[in-house]
C-alpha cells in the first residue's frame, strides 16, 4: 500500500506515514505512557458521544434526543443502558464460552481511529508549535466498502502531537452521491478525568 510506504517528502524534514499515524493510536501503544483515553466526538457542530478508555474497561455513550447509547465493557462482563436501566449482558460464542475480553479488545481498538485509516492516503503534512497537521483522503478500498452507503469521497484531518505522534484531534469529511454531506470531528485527551455518566454507571 502506497501510504504505508511513502513518507511525504513534500512536507521538508516531516516524515510519516498513516501507519505510524494508525500504529500510535492503538490501545497498547497509548496506554503505555498513560492512564486513560477520552474521546469526544461532533457531527456538524452537534455532540455525538463520548468514549473513555482504561487498561481495565472501555466505556462507549451515543447522544441522541430519542436514543442513547452506553455500554461499558470489562474482561469479565459487559453493561448496557436504556434510560437509566442499566443491564448486564453475556455474550456466549458457540462453545459456550463468554469472551467479554475479546469484545473489549476489539471494541478498544476503534476508540480513536479504525482499521482503514492505516490505508489513507496523504495528500499533506504541516508542522507549527508542536503539533504535526496530517491530511489524507480514503484508500479505494475503503471507498468501494462504503459505496454500498452512496459515499463517493472521504478526506481527513490529523492533528498529532510531534514528539508522540499521538492524536490530539480528528475532522472527518464525507461526500455522498445524492449531494449530501457531514463533517465529524473528534477531540482526543489523554489522562482526562473520568466522564460523570460514567461514574453513575461504575458506582451502579
Amino acid at each position: 500500500l502506497l501510504c504505508m510506504v511513502l513518507a511525504l517528502s513534500a512536507c521538508g524534514d516531516v516524515k510519516i506515514t498513516m501507519q505510524e499515524v494508525y500504529d500510535a493510536a492503538q490501545p497498547e501503544a497509548v496506554l503505555k505512557n498513560h492512564e486513560s483515553v477520552y474521546v469526544r466526538s461532533e457531527v456538524d457542530g452537534e455532540v455525538l458521544g463520548e468514549t473513555y478508555l482504561t487498561k481495565d474497561y472501555v466505556y462507549d455513550y451515543i447522544y441522541d434526543e430519542q436514543f442513547s447509547w452506553v455500554e461499558l465493557i470489562t474482561d469479565d462482563a459487559s453493561y448496557r443502558c436504556d434510560g437509566d436501566d442499566y443491564v448486564y449482558y453475556v455474550y456466549v460464542t458457540p462453545d459456550g464460552v463468554t469472551n467479554f475480553a475479546s469484545e473489549r479488545e476489539k471494541f478498544s481498538a476503534s476508540v480513536i481511529v479504525t482499521e482503514d485509516t492505516a490505508d489513507e492516503i496523504i495528500e499533506s503534512v504541516s508542522k507549527k508549535d508542536g503539533r504535526i497537521t496530517v491530511t489524507s483522503s480514503m484508500s479505494e478500498k475503503t471507498l468501494e466498502n462504503m459505496a454500498e452507503f452512496g459515499m463517493i469521497s472521504g478526506r481527513a484531518e490529523y492533528v498529532l502531537d510531534a514528539k508522540t505522534r499521538e492524536i490530539l484531534s480528528i475532522t472527518s469529511d464525507a461526500v455522498y452521491e445524492d449531494g449530501t454531506s457531514f463533517s465529524v470531528y473528534a477531540e482526543v485527551t489523554y489522562d482526562a478525568p473520568i466522564p460523570e455518566r460514567l461514574k453513575t454507571l461504575l458506582a451502579y
